[in-house]
């Protein structure tokens, strides 16, 4: 059996649909929309900003101005509204369409990027969401947790969580043979991103369960261009799927 996993699809449509076949089975790690593109500000953002505020939020960031960056988003996202209608219903067709290309079996966790009510009420049949959940898939134990915890970039996004919530969601697993999140565990190596130029950040409570549980396989997303994609911690392979948004690939593992 195979399972195709990809993380950071970002409204990345047209290859999506290339991705599955109707026999697959397939898991999605996360951040299904895309809120800004970095290169041309075209995104959700640029639906309740203008493309300057875009760029000034962006250009701060890219300073280092971190506390700078997250008052001015936090001031436009509270003033334009994560939950106005207009927003929530281009996240909603967003959803909608990536779901329809997807033609098999599906296990889907939400990324900091994501709404996980409206993800929740787009799921079609062949599409399961999990929060924090152990199931078996073809014979083998998988365990699943979506969110992110608090990290020093993040800007009230409705994927994100406090930490205790994460680390409640990370320590209801059982022992898993896999490990599927969206955040990645804190290992310096997998979330330093080579083009942004920062860290950022990953898990100390994932961290602790790899150590602890020693699963076969982590499979997460998030950090888009990673120091490196793999790393070996015991008898854990670690493994960033890749940006699917830019690199348009799957991430497949054979059972």
């Amino acid at each position: 059996m195979e399972i195709k996993l990809v993380a950071d699809v970002h409204g990345e449509v047209d290859a999506l649909r290339e991705a599955f076949e109707p026999g697959d089975t397939a898991v999605l790690l996360g951040d299904l929309l895309n809120w800004v593109d970095f290169s041309s500000l075209d995104g959700m953002l640029a639906e309740i900003l203008s493309k300057q505020e875009v760029a000034q939020l962006l250009e701060e960031l890219a300073r280092g101005n971190i506390e700078k960056a997250k008052a001015q988003a936090a001031v436009f996202l509270k003033e334009k509204g994560l939950q106005n209608e207009k927003l929530r219903g281009i996240a909603r067709g967003v959803y909608q369409e990536i779901f329809s290309v997807i033609p098999c079996e599906a296990y889907v966790l939400y990324g900091n990027a994501d709404y996980p009510d409206i993800m929740k009420e787009c799921l079609p049949s062949n599409a399961t969401m999990l929060e924090a959940e152990c199931m078996e898939i073809g014979g083998t134990r998988f365990g699943f947790v979506s969110g992110v915890p608090p990290y020093k970039w993040a800007v009230g996004l409705p994927g994100e969580t406090d930490g205790e919530t994460y680390r409640r969601r990370i320590e209801s697993l059982d022992s898993v043979e896999v490990l599927c999140t969206h955040f990645p565990p804190a290992y310096q190596e997998l979330t330093y991103d080579v083009l942004a130029k920062r860290s950022e950040e990953g898990s100390e409570a994932l961290s602790e369960y790899i150590e602890r549980e020693q699963p076969g396989y982590a499979f997460f997303g998030h950090v888009h261009q990673p120091q490196e994609k793999s790393k070996q911690v015991g008898r854990t392979r670690l493994i960033n799927t890749g940006y699917f948004r830019r690199e348009k690939k799957v991430y497949t593992l054979k059972l």
